[in-house]
């Protein structure tokens, strides 16, 4: 690894991107055409790279598994491009590093959505999805109506749960809200994942955005 980190360091980062070692991991010059920075590809990969002006971001974890922050910029969240019903702010996702992140005023129509092509996911992994969301100190609604999580599978099963979303376990932390979990198979399809909820007011939630990694022995 060494070896071939000293020769990257020699090449232009489209030189570089051509000897990446794509069989290492799972369909990392793909992934990395889309990198932010294409310099030290190899040496951020376990930490993080930034994909699509930081709309999401790549990283290959202690198993060799590619996982995904899918960043709130990439969701469909309904209502987000209304001032009156969701703000948007910068905040700290790693070192120095700043990711924009929606902030619910109120709304009686909750919609979180994402979707991910399973093909850039590691082959026949178990994974989950988990919302990374946080509240305010001043939170409303939650304790009085439940909302759903829904996940789709890529063999097209799907499942569905309804919840109460306490926000005291939210509060001044980012938090993981797992929707499910399924398995990458041969990696074709895609995966979608909701958080919804309608006919009450909610205000306080934080979206950082949708995470998509292996499921941890003895937590799934």
């Amino acid at each position: 690894m060494a070896c071939c980190l000293s020769i990257l360091s020699l090449l232009s980062p489209d030189e570089a991107e051509e000897e990446l070692p794509d069989k290492q991991y799972h369909k990392f010059k793909d992934i990395v055409k889309d990198a932010d920075d294409k310099s030290d590809l190899l040496q951020r990969v376990h930490s993080g790279i930034y994909l699509n002006k930081k709309e999401m971001k790549y990283w290959v974890d202690e198993s060799g598994s590619n996982c995904f922050m899918i960043f709130a910029r990439s969701l469909q969240i309904a209502w987000s491009q209304e001032k009156q019903y969701w703000n948007w702010m910068p905040s700290n996702d790693s070192g120095n590093e700043d990711v924009e992140v929606a902030c619910l005023k109120a709304v009686c129509w909750l919609e979180v959505a994402g979707d991910f092509d399973v093909s850039l996911l590691s082959p026949n992994v178990n994974y989950e999805v988990g919302f990374i969301l946080t509240m305010k100190e001043f939170s409303q609604g939650w304790e009085q109506s439940t909302v759903s999580l829904k996940l789709g599978r890529p063999d097209n099963s799907e499942q569905e749960e309804e919840i109460f979303l306490d926000p005291e376990e939210f509060k001044g932390q980012w938090r993981d809200l797992v929707v499910g979990e399924f398995n990458s198979r041969d990696s074709t399809g895609r995966v979608t994942f909701v958080l919804i909820g309608g006919g009450h007011w909610w205000g306080g939630l934080v979206v950082k955005g949708a995470v998509l990694r292996p499921v941890k022995p003895g937590f799934s």
